[in-house]
């Protein structure tokens, strides 16, 4: 294939209503390079990808399409053959079904995604299973371009390494790839370009999600600078205004009764308050241009809470410890490790290889079939499972919060420091996206003064924002942690001590 543009995209704004999503959004997917897009949930990445899906000629525009808008320029290469993954499938998806030619290839690259049985019929697999059926689907496409919206979810750390040479070998075929993500260490080792959606504006790297958050900061720091220039800016202009206006008032109340009404004096007090009230319909002309211009800063996350002192005391023990669904096929065999309140682990592993099922017998929901699991309950843990279920049973997101030992303030402002400011607590839960949800839930055990905590799969669906507010969270935490994730950047910046699942047995890694 030829070097040539097969996606250019200028200026686009992404809108929902008046409100926009992303702004100013430029890139190009030339054929033969890996471009990936990343932004916070809802910031209109999905929107692109299916509005280029649309646009390629293989699905039908409707007359009327709710939800967000695009404006500015989007043009697709005509004539393209387009492959897309969507963020969820269903067996009846368009197109899941499989020409007999190319039925053995898909099967076998759905075996490296981690797809357990691969022959069994589409409508019996399960959402997983389906999705990575589907992604094996794309990738033996041999399509010019391939839109991936979110590939990795589902995928473990064998089926990562898999995606990650596949997506190079569509590109030494030549194909474009359009790879929506919020893995950071697949778009580090992939990507050519990097597109960081945001309300504000759009950043555009060659390189992957590393470096585009660095130009981000950057650019933040920049901005912020800025802000503060403009705002000493504003207050002097406010300061000089207050200072003319006070002495003309000081001098014309002390001018009342001394017969100096044609005084030197009086003149100058006079003068002065012209003088000031002119000055002051300039200075308020200037605030309003300089807010207008101020650059958007979005806040940074600092929690806050109450300084303690957790007690270096052991959380759980394992030793010897096994567990078998079915007699005779153990999942888990002679495991043993514990843990501290000190302590901050992460524990990694394939789909399948008992991950949840240890963290059962930690929390005591499962007992060992051999070995011993022993706990000490004087240790407040609190745990957060993937479904969030146990967490949020109530309505709104703050009525979640009634249990939690303080006042509602305290509550909001702790809530405020994970990025769930204002009315918003007075949403309904479903409103939320999973990350915020996750925040929340996090913030709640921090709430209660939880000196440990077990995450299983916390970074799960989550965009890169929500986890990097989620390692600063956790970089806080005066406490110990057990966490259960496939986010190999993540993982890096928060676990002291890594575990890996093989072999039926947990070892150091």
């Amino acid at each position: 294939m030829s070097f040539r543009v097969l996606v250019h995209c200028t200026d686009l704004t992404i809108s929902l209503d008046t409100a926009p999503l992303a702004s100013h959004v430029t890139f190009s997917v030339p054929a033969g390079a890996i471009v990936c897009l990343v932004g916070g949930n809802g910031c209109g990445k999905s929107t692109l990808l299916d509005a280029i899906h649309r646009r390629s000629g293989n699905r039908p525009e409707p007359e009327f399409v709710a939800g967000p808008l695009l404006r500015g320029h989007l043009q697709v290469t005509s004539g393209l053959s387009v492959a897309y993954l969507p963020q969820s499938v269903s067996s009846a998806e368009p197109g899941m079904s499989l020409p007999p030619d190319r039925f053995g290839t898909t099967m076998r690259i759905a075996a490296d995604f981690g797809m357990i049985d691969p022959e069994r019929p589409l409508a019996q697999l399960s959402p997983g299973e389906l999705q990575k059926a589907a992604l094996a689907r794309v990738i033996c496409s041999d399509a010019d371009l391939l839109l991936l919206d979110e590939p990795t979810n589902y995928l473990d750390i064998d089926g990562l390494a898999a995606l990650e040479y596949h997506l190079d070998q569509q590109r030494r075929r030549g194909a474009g790839v359009l790879l929506v993500t919020h893995d950071r260490a697949l778009t580090d080792t992939c990507a050519d370009e990097t597109v960081l959606l945001t309300r504000e504006r759009s950043y555009r790297v060659p390189g992957g999600a590393t470096l585009v958050w660095g130009a981000r900061e950057d650019d933040l720091q920049s901005r912020t600078r800025q802000a503060g220039q403009i705002r000493r800016t504003i207050q002097k202009l406010q300061a000089d205004v207050q200072r003319r206006t006070t002495w003309a008032y000081r001098k014309e109340q002390s001018k009342r009764g001394s017969g100096l009404e044609r005084s030197f004096i009086a003149k100058r007090a006079a003068k002065m308050a012209k003088r000031a009230k002119v000055v002051e319909q300039f200075a308020e002309k200037e605030r309003q241009r300089l807010l207008q211009i101020k650059p958007f800063v979005p806040k940074r996350v600092h929690l806050m809470l109450a300084a303690r002192t957790v007690p270096n005391r052991r959380v759980f023990s394992l030793s010897g410890a096994a567990y078998s669904y079915a007699a005779g096929q153990p999942l888990l065999e002679d495991v043993s490790f514990g843990a501290s309140t000190r302590d901050k682990i992460c524990l990694m592993g394939s789909n399948g290889s008992g991950k949840s099922t240890l963290l059962r017998l930690v929390t005591g929901t499962l007992q060992p079939t051999a070995g011993t699991a022993e706990r000490n309950d004087a240790v407040a843990v609190a745990e957060v499972a993937q479904d969030l279920d146990s967490f949020f049973r109530h309505t709104t997101l703050i009525e979640n919060f009634v249990d939690c030992p303080i006042a509602e303030t305290e509550i909001r402002r702790v809530l405020g420091a994970v990025q769930i400011r204002q009315d918003k607590v007075h949403e309904p839960v479903e409103s939320f996206s999973r990350g915020e949800l996750m925040r929340a839930a996090i913030a709640k055990c921090l709430l209660h003064r939880a000196e440990f905590l077990i995450l299983d799969e916390p970074t799960s669906h989550l965009d890169i924002e929500s986890i990097r507010v989620l390692e600063d969270v956790l970089g806080e935490f005066d406490g110990g942690f057990l966490i259960v994730s496939h986010d190999r950047v993540f993982v890096a910046a928060v676990a002291e001590t890594l575990y890996v699942i093989e072999n039926r047995t947990v070892r150091l890694a």
